[in-house]
């Protein structure tokens, strides 16, 4: 399939008191609504086949107060898209591109595909804009330009190397096994066991949350014996799933500096009473390693799963939920709202898209991970933060996802998190 060189002059059209800027090339490009306004981008495979390096140039009439310029995913998992291509059933490769900001919108002024020019805009914009430039290679994992049957070419991974998951080269929350690091912990009350926070698996027999999940609204800590952990675990409302595994806790160990009414060290430990048993499903995720520095990864998007409520619903997510967040600058967040100075210290760090969309009640001691890419082209996924807390709605009584969320850097508690598994182990 040719590219055709395609240019058109922008306008824009109003959705509301927000203007959507007009595609030059609609045929590749479009932008939809989905909780917030995101960009669709539809390109052919070039006859010389794969991989396909592509590249969105956007062009964005205000400044950016972050690194974080937006991001470009596939819109399926690598597995399908790549099999789908190889066997002929799809003659093109779509994207998912996120925004920096909710608005205004960036108006697209060229797509590439493997430096060939598919579509531009003429059209020049004026006084303040920034260039956005947004990069992905499809594969990025080689093993899937190898001819063998695409679901078949990946090499087993040792069940004690932690961070691998289901391979996949999307974010989104696909199913079992997705997230195989990701707790489910259940609070026992006058109504039985209920959903209460998220946690992950570090040990076979250690699981790491927020310290304010095992504490009562007035200070009290809940006894062990009132948890139940389950692992390998999707539907909330279904008990039975054939691959999860549920553990009793022997010992809730607590950071010594957690304070309730700051949230400062908001993180603790669950010693299980039975090891887990590692599988496809249930695997832990790695510490960070890298140094505590922060500054580093400012714009750096990480993954945040769990079964938080929906801002504007009462009851739990019976699935998990993904979430894309960036990490801010901490001056960025402290500036953002004066409430920061109290819950924030050098041991936490802010993220979120500030959009209305992101992890809400429920979701405390979910983990942010992020991903490295070793030399063997395998993926591992390290755990930097843990949820700690969000702003509060006044008017919703609810989470405030137009601010940002506070997370306890694990990296400033590495030491401590080591010592508490040699000494329970």
């Amino acid at each position: 399939m040719d590219f055709l060189w395609v240019c058109l002059v922008l306008f824009a059209r109003p959705s509301g008191s927000l203007e959507v800027p007009f595609s030059p090339c609609p045929r590749f490009f479009e932008y939809f609504h989905s909780v917030v306004w995101m960009g669709r981008v539809s390109v052919p495979v070039p006859r010389t086949g794969l991989p396909v390096f592509t590249q969105v140039f956007l062009s964005l009439k205000t400044a950016l107060r972050s690194k974080y310029v937006g991001l470009i995913e596939l819109s399926d998992p690598v597995e399908i898209a790549v099999d789908d291509i190889v066997n002929l059933r799809a003659d093109f490769i779509n994207y998912t591109v996120r925004f920096p900001l909710p608005y205004p919108l960036p108006t697209l002024t060229e797509i590439r595909v493997n430096n060939v020019s598919l579509c531009c805009s003429p059209a020049r914009e004026f006084g303040l804009v920034t260039a956005i430039l947004l990069e992905h290679t499809f594969p990025t994992n080689s093993r899937y330009l190898l001819g063998a049957p695409v679901v078949n070419v990946a090499e087993p991974i040792p069940y004690e190397v932690c961070g691998h998951r289901k391979p996949t080269d999307s974010l989104d929350v696909r199913g079992f096994g997705e997230w195989p690091w990701l707790a489910a912990i259940l609070l026992e009350n006058d109504r039985g066991l209920e959903f209460h926070c998220s946690g992950n698996l570090l040990t076979e027999k250690h699981v790491i949350t927020a310290a304010h999940c095992v504490k009562t609204r007035f200070g009290h800590q809940y006894s062990p014996r009132h948890f139940a952990v389950y692992f390998g675990k999707y539907d909330l409302t279904r008990w039975g799933e054939e691959d999860s595994q549920v553990r009793n806790v022997e010992n809730v160990i607590i950071h010594p500096d957690y304070l309730r009414k700051i949230f400062s060290s908001d993180l603790a430990v669950f010693v299980l009473e039975e090891a887990v048993e590692l599988n496809d499903f249930v695997r832990p995720v790695c510490v960070w390693r890298e140094g505590p520095e922060l500054l580093p990864l400012v714009g750096t998007v990480g993954a945040v799963v769990g079964w938080g409520k929906h801002p504007s619903r009462r009851m739990f997510n019976a699935a998990p939920r993904m979430f894309h967040l960036p990490i801010v600058d901490q001056e960025q967040c402290l500036r953002s709202r004066r409430d920061y100075f109290y819950v924030t210290s050098g041991k936490t760090f802010c993220a979120g898209l500030r959009n209305g969309t992101g992890p809400c009640n429920g979701d405390s001691g979910s983990g942010m991970v992020l991903p490295r890419t070793y030399g063997d082209n395998q993926t591992v996924w390290f755990l930097r933060g843990v949820i700690s807390l969000s702003l509060l709605d006044p008017y919703k009584q609810t989470c405030d996802l137009s601010n940002y969320l506070v997370f306890t850097d694990v990296a400033k508690f590495t030491e401590w998190i080591s010592e508490t598994i040699e000494n329970t182990f």
